[in-house]
């Protein structure tokens, strides 16, 4: 007979800075080689594309399950570099050349002729003064009948997907340098949004084609990564082989609730085990303490551990996530 497994760290979510050319996956496999045993299941939030770098979010003990919330709740802020002139099938520098403007064209583009403030405005004004409807691009995970759709475009197949709603939340030019035909800026945007896509569209505004060059994820809600501090390096030689402890892995992750804007609901010691197997709860059965239900709200047992996120729906206490107790599973 098998000795059951033992969770013994709490749901975390891990802050990761990827370097441009790794994957989402080589993150949490690096993240798994340091992890002492008892860390549950583990898994990203969301894909970071090779080629870009910045913050990738890798949760554990059921922490990613998350994942859908983080994108409704908390924006991302990206720092990216534009080439113009050239349009490539990915959107980014990883792509084939598929258009371009000759030289010429460039040189006597209006668009180097205008100042940085007056380009920042058109674009706040296409762009976040009214709807934007933008359409997934074809190299991205975006699924077309349960495939991705960048396996259909590396089979040569474009699939074309209908456009949706997405928010840019913020925006602005660090700088415009005319003889590299290089934009730099700033953007916050809502969950879904493609960077590469917002850059080819808002260039499409001065008649312009172009790609993304460079691509850094800097913060998600508040966290940024100049806040992350003391967090080893998980790949390459240089990295550490050694596990970490239970005390390193407790001390370098983020307790869901520091992250999520939702306040916490204590619930009467004899009302916890039937909830946390399942049973809604009527709300009269407790008192809410004057926490607001408008939203989910954190669950923790009677020795303050986390263990769930409830929302209320037609008048009950309903069970969204349930994490596991430390403890043998």
């Amino acid at each position: 007979m098998k000795k059951p497994k033992s969770i013994l760290l709490p749901p975390l979510i891990y802050p990761l800075d990827k370097s441009k050319g790794l994957s989402t996956s080589d993150m949490v496999y690096g993240l798994k080689k340091k992890l002492p045993h008892g860390f549950g299941k583990i898994g990203h939030f969301g894909t970071l594309d090779p080629f870009a770098s910045g913050l990738v979010l890798v949760g554990i003990a059921g922490a990613s399950r998350l994942n859908d919330l983080v994108h409704e709740y908390l924006p991302k802020t990206y720092l990216a570099v534009g080439k113009i002139g050239e349009q490539t099938d990915s959107a980014d520098e990883t792509g084939q050349v598929i258009a371009s403007l000759s030289p010429a064209e460039l040189e006597s583009h209006r668009f180097f002729k205008t100042e940085s403030r007056e380009i920042s405005q058109k674009i706040r004004e296409q762009f976040m003064a009214q709807d934007y409807w933008q359409v997934p691009p074809s190299f991205s995970a975006a699924k077309h009948e349960g495939k991705p759709l960048y396996e259909y475009a590396r089979a040569g197949i474009m699939i074309e997907k209908p456009a949706v709603k997405r928010e840019i939340l913020s925006f602005e030019i660090l700088n415009i340098d005319k003889k590299a035909r290089e934009i730099v800026f700033r953007t916050t945007v809502g969950s879904g949004t493609y960077i590469r896509t917002f850059f080819e569209d808002f260039l499409k505004c001065f008649e312009l084609k172009g790609h993304l060059s460079e691509l850094k994820r800097e913060a998600i809600g508040d966290l940024a990564l100049n806040k992350i501090v003391g967090l080893p390096n998980l790949e390459g030689p240089k990295s550490d082989t050694n596990k970490w402890s239970l005390n390193q892995a407790l001390e370098y992750g983020i307790c869901p609730t520091a992250m999520m804007p939702f306040e916490t609901l204590e619930l009467p010691e004899e009302l916890q085990q039937r909830f946390f197997q399942g049973v809604r709860l009527s709300l009269s059965r407790f008192d809410a303490q004057g926490v607001s239900l408008e939203k989910p709200v954190w669950i923790k047992d009677s020795s303050y551990q986390l263990r769930a996120l409830a929302e209320v729906r037609e008048g009950e206490l309903c069970l969204v996530i349930n994490f596991p107790p430390i403890g043998p599973v």
